[in-house]
């Protein structure tokens, strides 16, 4: 749990972008902070959640979804993005009734909605093809 700060402070460079941002809290004067979300009897239930955890946040530094992974490819990493990115959008109805909305508006709205959607399917379509 306490290995990234570890390693930023011994100089040690393993995530370039999570040891900036380590670094960067630690020049502020500020600490790391921790936070134990669950104790688990199992390792496979632990890094179950912490992929959990790892997807639920977009701001973060982390180029593997925990729990030991690999590397995030390049469609595993747009898919997720993609994913957090649609989890934001408001639904219409929601989004329509906070004001007043021109066609303008309302046409783009569905045009980023339906290419989130698409992103997604192809992404997802890619991953599954890399897996078989």
């Amino acid at each position: 749990m306490y290995q990234h700060e570890a390693d930023a402070r011994n100089g040690r460079v393993s995530n370039l972008a999570k040891t900036e941002r380590i670094n960067s809290i630690l020049k502020d004067g500020k600490c790391v902070e921790y936070f134990v979300v669950g104790r688990f009897n199992d390792e496979s239930e632990a890094y179950a959640v912490e992929k959990e955890q790892i997807f639920a946040f977009d701001d973060l530094t982390n180029i593997a979804l925990g729990g030991g992974s690999v590397r995030l490819s390049y469609m595993e990493n747009s898919l997720m993005k993609a994913k957090r990115l649609l989890a934001k959008v408001k639904p219409f109805m929601v989004w329509f009734d906070e004001k007043y909305r021109s066609n303008y508006e309302i046409s783009l709205y569905n045009v980023i909605l339906n290419d989130i959607h698409e992103t997604i399917r192809l992404c997802e379509s890619k991953v599954k093809h890399n897996a078989a």
